[in-house]
């Protein structure tokens, strides 16, 4: 019974989807976004989902302004958060752990502190990307086709076509005595 209520949430998604969000929001045949799923759009931003994208609980899609491009067969694990503010684009076939962050803006600052502006790019995410659990993706990074991203790996600029991306993190341990 529980399946079927599920299964009715993530239906009942998309139809809301389609009668709240009208023309900012956008289904291209049929996909599975969990209930609690979070879109939100402002600023005459614009998501586009294509084919059979599933996106699971607790992942948060906003976008100030900007454009989101998801293509077809893309899988989106739990607490996914997707800020946009300029344009970030998935291909298709690419699948994300969970808690990835994707970001295409920063917040301006100076030596007077953050202010209350964006500095706005683009994030672009090539086709059949593997994307690990709680990677970061920020503003201005363009990753190839084929790529596979690791675990907790901060990723900017530009990833070529087919690589892997790994983050070298020693772990270091000392006696709280010895400590500097």
């Amino acid at each position: 019974m529980g399946r079927l209520f599920n299964a009715m949430g993530y239906l009942l998604k998309g139809i809301s989807l389609k009668t709240l969000y009208r023309d900012s929001v956008s289904v291209s045949g049929l996909g599975r976004i969990a209930p609690s799923t979070k879109i939100i759009t402002k600023n005459n931003g614009k998501v586009r989902f294509s084919k059979n994208v599933r996106i699971c609980e607790n992942s948060s899609i906003s976008c100030d302004g900007g454009i989101i491009s998801v293509g077809e067969n893309v899988g989106i694990n739990k607490n996914m958060i997707m800020s946009c503010h300029g344009e970030i684009t998935i291909g298709s076939n690419t699948l994300f752990a969970p808690n990835v962050c994707i970001y295409d803006h920063n917040h301006k600052f100076d030596k007077n502190g953050i202010s209350d502006g964006y500095s706005v790019g683009s994030v672009r995410i090539g086709s059949k990307c593997w994307i690990g659990v709680n990677a970061i993706i920020l503003r201005n990074t363009v990753i190839g086709d084929g790529c596979i991203i690791g675990a907790g790996c901060v990723v900017s600029g530009v990833i070529p076509p087919h690589s892997i991306v790994t983050s070298n993190r020693e772990l270091r341990i000392v006696p709280v005595e010895d400590r500097k």
